[in-house]
């Protein structure tokens, strides 16, 4: 039976319920869930009948945390969202990825080819580059590509249900516009295509906010910036050892979660911190 007519004989049927107080069938790969208090025993017998009745897909407690509005985080985290091209053994899948992740708090599947992970903040986490190598290599061994989208991290108590919505928003825009090659993205991927709308948007303003408390950090910033990411001539400039410098850079890349000698992360945090100069 076609997706159409399974709709025209049940029009108060609605697509992955998330409720147990449903009845859920596969028609044409789709998930449709009907009441089970709006069917007549004889109608449940033949639907069963017809179709593979299948579980509900309840939304996992974090989805939830993360769409409340009055949710405060308990401790620093980021959210990594990830696509699969086809769908794949979720249990294996999510194994897997636990074992190659440190530090996560939470990982699971919104929908048969999406995910989200919650990784809690450890000042020895991975870099962009590891995280790149994880997926690829995950795609390699379940024979699917794998695109991500490395969030940014949040203090303790200082998430909104806006930041998701956002980075939601980026990652489904960048995935349309992508290359091939890519595998992790970032909020400066977005930022740098979308500078003008994203300037001012909420992500960029708690980004900018969190620059702004250390006075040195801006400095810094601007001054690598000037220097062209050159950490002899920034060093000089400061006058502070390249070592001092590194270490400086380190410690930036372990509070937020992306290098600064990246040109493209440095364009970001630069563009956010002359803004109103």
């Amino acid at each position: 039976m076609k997706a159409e007519a399974f709709l025209a004989l049940f029009p108060k049927a609605i697509l992955n319920p998330s409720s147990q107080n449903y009845l859920c069938f596969e028609v044409e790969g789709k998930q449709f869930g009907l009441l089970e208090s709006d069917l007549t025993v004889r109608e449940q017998q033949l639907l069963l009948m017809l179709f593979p009745l299948k579980k509900p897909q309840v939304a996992h407690q974090w989805l939830t945390n993360l769409l409340d509005k009055d949710y405060q985080n308990a401790f620093k985290l980021r959210i990594i969202q990830f696509v699969v091209s086809n769908k794949v053994v979720e249990e294996d899948f999510l194994s897997s990825l636990k074992l190659l992740v440190p530090n996560v708090e939470a990982v699971f599947f919104i929908d048969q080819t999406q995910g989200l992970l919650i990784e809690r903040f450890c000042g020895e986490h991975l870099s962009f580059e590891e995280f790149e190598e994880i997926f690829q290599a995950l795609g390699v061994d379940f024979s699917v590509s794998i695109t991500a989208y490395l969030g940014l991290f949040f203090e303790k108590d200082s998430y909104q249900s806006i930041f998701y919505q956002c980075e939601r928003e980026y990652f489904k825009l960048l995935c349309d516009f992508k290359r091939s090659y890519q595998v992790t993205l970032s909020f400066a991927d977005y930022f740098l295509k979308h500078i003008e709308q994203a300037i001012n948007q909420p992500l960029a303003n708690y980004l900018k906010e969190c620059l702004q408390q250390d006075s040195d950090l801006k400095q810094l910033i601007i001054t690598l910036w000037e220097s062209d990411t050159s950490l002899s001539v920034a060093s000089s400039k400061l006058f502070i050892h390249r070592n001092t410098l590194q270490y400086k850079l380190k410690k930036f890349q372990e509070a937020f979660g992306f290098p600064l000698k990246n040109l493209k992360t440095l364009s970001l945090c630069y563009l956010l911190l002359v803004q109103e100069e």
